[in-house]
């Protein structure tokens, strides 16, 4: 998972649901960010930054609202990595640089294409310690926006073979009724879609080889940008998300990085912090999003969190929130 993205992606959310009445205060509540910030060309905006704007569209629009942005987008709304879509000979092109460049529409899910047999099923990750709420809009919002692209590249309808979510089926299923996929299957242990490679392999209308050469280099400088700007701190946050309850020394992470455990450790200290309070961070974090699934033995969470026995996560959880875990469990279910 990338560590920051383009501030464009929240710009465009923000502007549609400003449209429909919202206020801009709650969309960007406890984020860090202002409606200056959402203007800047080629602004960034941390993982944290995204999960909390969009965990404040859900608040304020409800859960429909990944279908409803979703919906609006167009190619261009992607900028140069829409018109680098628009210009691919085919869909499974397309899906490659979407596979490759995927941290130019946001920070918070990677995307990871095989074939099985006669189709390429395009699976979404995201890290564990992310919302459950959130991580189900970009899954939703995602998979809406790839069926729309998708069917915008080739002039006409796509439909994907099969959809497979984790989350389980909502009460309310009317809009997944409307989509126009095959098979929907919910409560699965992985999030993808799935299309026909006959749909995938055959060319596109608006299929441009210079275009193409163009567009693809300026995305590769756009990510090269999200690489220089991006913080060390964010760098090994973004490697913890990547393997959540794995928790390597320094000097394994450093490896990583291609530098000295002693190096980081002063690129960490020069932006006040430590390798040690970004593990606490990232824990801590990881053990109040897993509290969250009820079904979930907090023994499994405390080994998920990297911890060999319970009383140390149960000593740990209640020193970072002041309530144990299961006194935590409890005041989310009390309404």
């Amino acid at each position: 998972m990338s560590a920051s993205s383009f501030i464009h992606h929240l710009r465009y959310g923000c502007r549609h649901l400003l449209q429909e009445g919202h206020d801009i205060d709650q969309l960007l509540a406890g984020s860090g960010l202002t409606p200056a910030h959402l203007e800047e060309i080629y602004g960034l905006a941390s993982a944290e930054q995204f999960q909390t704007v969009f965990s404040n569209y859900l608040s304020c629009a409800g859960q429909e609202v990944s279908f409803q942005l979703a919906n609006k987008l167009r190619l261009s709304d992607l900028g140069p990595l829409g018109y680098l879509l628009l210009s691919s000979a085919t869909l499974e092109e397309a899906l490659y640089h979407l596979q490759r460049f995927t941290p130019l529409i946001g920070p918070l899910l990677q995307l990871d294409m095989r074939f099985e047999g006669d189709c390429a099923r395009i699976q979404l990750h995201s890290p564990k310690s992310l919302d459950p709420a959130v991580h189900r809009y970009t899954v939703e919002y995602l998979i809406t926006v790839f069926n729309r692209c998708m069917s915008e590249l080739r002039s006409a309808p796509l439909i994907p073979v099969k959809l497979e979510l984790m989350h389980s089926e909502p009460g309310a299923k009317q809009t997944y009724c409307m989509l126009p996929i095959r098979e929907i299957l919910f409560g699965q242990n992985r999030d993808c879609v799935s299309y026909a490679l006959a749909d995938l392999r055959q060319p596109l209308p608006f299929s441009d080889p210079e275009m193409k050469a163009c567009t693809e280099q300026l995305c590769k400088r756009l990510m090269l940008k999200l690489e220089q700007t991006t913080s060390f701190g964010d760098k090994v946050k973004a490697i913890l998300s990547d393997q959540p309850g794995d928790y390597p020394d320094i000097g394994n992470l450093a490896a990583r990085l291609d530098m000295s455990a002693r190096s980081l450790r002063r690129h960490l200290a020069d932006e006040g912090t430590s390798y040690q309070e970004l593990v606490s961070e990232h824990r801590q974090n990881l053990a109040i999003s897993l509290l969250r699934y009820e079904h979930l033995p907090i023994q499994s969470v405390a080994y998920a969190c990297g911890f060999s026995e319970v009383q140390n996560f149960s000593a740990a959880f209640k020193r970072w929130s002041g309530l144990s875990p299961t006194q935590f469990r409890n005041q989310l279910q009390q309404p």
